[in-house]
């Protein structure tokens, strides 16, 4: 049965039966299983939760093109969330003195401003909030939005359950 070479009947070696049951082995495992593991089973059901955004710096237009309802994309990658707040403050800015010293003055026409989006993904307990599904969001993160009204670059300030 098994000759010299190691060869079964002749023809067959013993390492390519091995590699033949191994492979039969993990099929039948796989299919046992129930198949492919979907990403909800991974990445838990589709949950909301709140993200807020922060732009430094901007003048008052860029606060009034921000409505309660627009629909916020990340450029190029689909939507991040629907505006549920929005709210700005006076910007500040370093200024030099006469006497060399520098004090924190608010800026005349310039505001920070804060967006709040209600978003859908999934939430993973060790890497974080995904919207969409791919889309990674963690604080201090700088994202590419896009608006009816407005295009600007923004930092993810905050992440939350909703």
């Amino acid at each position: 049965m098994i000759d010299k070479n190691g060869r079964l009947f002749g023809k067959l070696s013993m390492l390519d039966i091995a590699v033949v049951l191994l492979f039969v082995a993990m099929v039948a495992a796989f299919v046992l299983r129930g198949g492919t593991t979907t990403f909800e089973q991974v990445m838990g059901a589709n949950q909301e939760f709140e993200v807020v955004l922060a732009i430094e710096n901007v003048r008052i237009y860029s606060v009034n093109a921000v409505n309660e309802g627009d629909m916020i994309f990340e450029q190029h990658a689909g939507l991040l969330g629907q505006v549920i707040d929005f709210w700005h403050e006076p910007a500040s800015d370093i200024v030099r003195r006469d006497d060399a010293s520098f004090v924190v003055m608010e800026s005349e026409y310039r505001y920070n401003l804060f967006i709040r989006l209600q978003s859908q993904g999934f939430i993973n307990e060790t890497s974080g909030f995904y919207i969409g599904g791919n889309n990674h969001v963690v604080p201090g993160q700088t994202i590419r939005i896009q608006s009816q009204n407005m295009i600007s670059v923004m930092t993810v300030h905050e992440v939350t359950r909703g």
